[in-house]
């Protein structure tokens, strides 16, 4: 994978389903998980779209209630900083169920040594799931102000994970190669450029 990922600016019409889409691997390993995971980002406005396409064998969700402990069932994960190195960043989950997860980390080793995590209700954040019976989807919609501006960075660090309890598989985007696995691991986190003029055609 590149060292640094192009999210391009889309127009209100374009279709984000259509660009292309990177894949989540083993956050322990890199190798290719068993359920499959795509992943695409685009910035429309002042909004950074991300959306998860993920294959599943049953789907285990049952909690939902904002900033509920989502990660101890299926969920999809955004880990974003505006900050080089990710020092501070936001995470924000979504699960099958619509459940929504937002918090504050601060992490100033980049590791779970010394983090402190405070969930907050994160104004502008949305999220829309659709499930099936062999894939769900989640799109989520980040709002600037959750970077801390008013508008999406040019550039920012920020890594996407998955955990699927059904198969207790964990895939990230950039694997953390820590096990047992753990995603607040801060230089792991890709490198990641809005670009305009590459929106879809």
């Amino acid at each position: 994978m590149s060292d640094e990922i192009v999210v391009p600016r889309i127009g209100p019409t374009d279709r984000l389903v259509e660009l292309p889409a990177h894949r989540l691997v083993d956050a322990v390993t890199g190798a290719a998980p068993r359920l499959a995971t795509a992943l695409r980002i685009a910035a429309r406005g002042d909004v950074l779209l991300v959306r998860f396409d993920a294959r599943h064998r049953g789907i285990v969700a049952t909690l939902r209630e904002t900033n509920a402990p989502l990660w101890t069932e299926d969920v999809v994960e955004a880990f974003l900083s505006a900050e080089d190195p990710p020092r501070r960043y936001v995470e924000l989950e979504v699960n099958p169920l619509g459940a929504r997860f937002s918090a504050r980390v601060d992490s100033p080793e980049g590791t779970r040594k010394g983090m402190s995590v405070a969930t907050f209700e994160c104004p502008g954040f949305s999220a829309g799931v659709k499930r099936g019976e062999r894939r769900w989807s989640a799109l989520l919609r980040v709002p600037a102000s959750a970077f801390g501006g008013e508008s999406i960075p040019e550039t920012f660090r920020a890594n996407f994970f998955r955990i699927d309890r059904a198969t207790s598989e964990f895939s990230a985007l950039f694997p953390t190669r820590a096990d047992p696995p753990d995603f607040h691991v801060g230089s792991a986190f890709g490198r990641f450029r809005v670009a305009d003029g590459t929106g879809l055609e």
